[in-house]
């Protein structure tokens, strides 16, 4: 190995340029070692609400033109809402006193077979300098896990928050982690997906329905684009959002593990997602037996010729009536594409209709209980949606897009 010799004094004593580097990054380290003992990790407090807005705008959004109503619904949606004493939201302050990260809490309780449990949900996980404040966004995660809830969860966890779970000893739930794509059309359904996000596409739209056509003739790749035939022995009507309100909660007690939610809290959290979405078409639909008994029901938010499903429940025998009718609906509302997130009930309906499945966000989770994490991975559970954040104007509304 060929060293460089520094000279550092005229008593002929010499030091090689590695060792000067190695002696400069030790005093660097010890520099960033002392810096971070001077910051902490401590509750949410109406303080702070200014700089979490802001700091979530420039994280999640693409200006700040929305700071003052960002800072009022963090505040109250932390503080006066979905809160929790024992599992308070944290941020991460720097030294010099200004909030450099935060971790959302969002409290809930579940219903099992095991008893109660007191959850809490886990959102908008952010730091202001990702390479700088790596460390301080790791101690968020760790101080939202030492809370006082036997469950701690989130639906929108990203490749990295899923290695510090997995870390902190938490584990990802591949069957709620999967989102699911239905095509209704083979040339225009893609294109009015990929115009959401690239808006160059969107004059092909007007010429796609000739692709579709021709493709139409080609009667091998025309089959994977039916739908199934409508089932005769249910009955779907289509219904307002408080009767769907109803609904949500008689359905809910057919899952292993489901919220212990009311009706007005089912009713808060559907209208903010309606007021989030306010440019988008809400469509409620519930599914009946021969006796009336409702066995099914989901929420289509569509926006333009694509719809997603904010919302699917159904009974474990139903589901691939309820997902029949499910897609039927949004053909017969001109979309072009279904999207929506998957979970263990829905999911070989779904399969056996030419679904597409890619990973997006994960969903995760984390308990001192093994009871808990197996009641989870074992059975079905409602995760997502109103049990989530999806509903809520962090996702879709404050000046997203």
């Amino acid at each position: 190995m060929m060293y460089i010799v520094v000279r550092i004094s005229t008593q002929g004593r010499y030091l090689t340029a590695t060792t000067l580097i190695s002696i400069a990054l030790l005093a660097n380290s010890m520099v960033d070692l002392m810096t971070n003992l001077t910051e902490e990790v401590r509750p949410f407090v109406r303080s702070d609400a200014r700089s979490v807005g802001e700091l979530f705008l420039r994280t999640f959004r693409s200006d700040i033109s929305a700071l003052d109503e960002t800072t009022a619904y963090v505040q109250h949606h932390f503080l006066d809402e979905n809160f929790d004493e024992g599992s308070p939201s944290l941020v991460y302050v720097g030294s010099n006193g200004d909030v450099r990260g935060f971790i959302g809490s969002l409290s809930m309780s579940f219903d099992s077979r095991i008893g109660r449990i007191r959850a809490a949900h886990a959102c908008c996980h952010m730091v202001r300098d990702p390479p700088r404040d790596a460390l301080g966004g790791a101690r968020l995660l760790r101080g939202f896990l030492a809370g006082a809830q036997d469950l701690s969860y989130s639906e929108t966890a990203s490749q990295l928050s899923c290695t510090l779970w997995r870390r902190l000893g938490g584990c990802v739930l591949p069957q709620y982690s999967f989102t699911w794509i239905r095509l209704l059309s083979p040339c225009t359904g893609p294109l009015s997906m990929l115009g959401h996000y690239y808006p160059w596409l969107r004059p092909l739209e007007t010429i796609a329905p000739a692709g579709d056509f021709l493709l139409s003739r080609i009667r091998m790749l025309s089959r994977r684009f039916e739908l199934p035939e409508l089932p005769r022995t249910v009955r779907a009507q289509e219904v307002s959002s408080e009767e769907f309100v109803n609904a949500t909660i008689a359905l809910s007690h057919n899952y292993s593990v489901h919220p212990q939610w009311n009706i007005e809290q089912v009713r808060d959290r559907l209208l903010e997602a309606q007021e989030s979405s306010f440019r988008d078409l809400f469509i409620f639909k519930v599914v009946t037996d021969r006796k009336d008994k409702v066995v099914g029901g989901f929420i289509l938010v569509c926006r333009g010729r694509v719809a997603r499903v904010f919302q699917i429940l159904c009974l474990d025998l139903f589901a691939h009536e309820v997902v029949a009718i499910l897609l039927d609906t949004a053909r017969a509302r001109g979309m072009t594409a279904v999207y929506g997130r998957g979970d263990p009930i829905t999911m070989n309906a779904l399969a056996e209709n030419n679904c597409i499945w890619l990973r997006g966000g994960s969903t995760v989770a984390h308990s001192r209980n093994p009871d808990i994490l197996h009641e989870l991975s074992s059975q079905s559970a409602i995760l997502t949606g109103l049990a989530g954040e999806t509903w809520s104007k962090l996702v879709y509304g404050l000046g997203a897009r």
